[in-house]
C-alpha cells in the first residue's frame, strides 16, 4: 500500500499525542496493513491519521486537544514505530511541511 506519510521511532515515553484539536472520526483496532489506527479530523479540511498503536486511549466521536494523549506505543522493539500522516481532504500531504523540526 502506497501511504506518504512518516515513521516515527517511540522515544522514551510510550504515549502517542494529538498533533492538533480536532474530533476523532475513525478508531480501529485492525486496519487493513496500519494495524491499531486513529483518524483525527481538525473541521479545517485536514486530518491527521496515527497507526501502529498498542493500546488506544480514545474513541470516535471524541474531542481531543493538542498534546492530549491518545494511544500508547510500544517503547522496547526497535521494529515499532508510530505511523504519521497528514491528508488536507483524501489528498496525503508530506508531514515535513507542516511540523515544525
Amino acid at each position: 500500500m502506497l501511504n506518504k506519510g512518516i515513521n516515527i521511532r517511540p522515544a522514551a515515553s510510550p504515549e502517542v499525542v494529538a498533533s492538533r484539536r480536532g474530533r476523532v472520526v475513525f478508531c480501529a483496532d485492525n486496519f487493513e496493513s496500519y494495524g491499531s489506527t486513529i483518524i483525527i479530523d481538525h473541521g479545517d479540511g485536514f486530518l491527521t491519521i496515527y497507526a501502529g498503536n498498542l493500546v488506544m486511549l480514545i474513541k470516535a466521536g471524541d474531542s481531543v486537544q493538542r498534546g492530549m494523549s491518545i494511544a500508547r506505543i510500544r517503547t522496547q522493539d526497535v521494529n515499532n514505530y508510530l505511523h504519521f500522516e497528514i491528508r488536507k481532504g483524501y489528498v496525503p500531504q508530506n508531514p515535513y511541511f507542516y511540523l515544525s523540526r
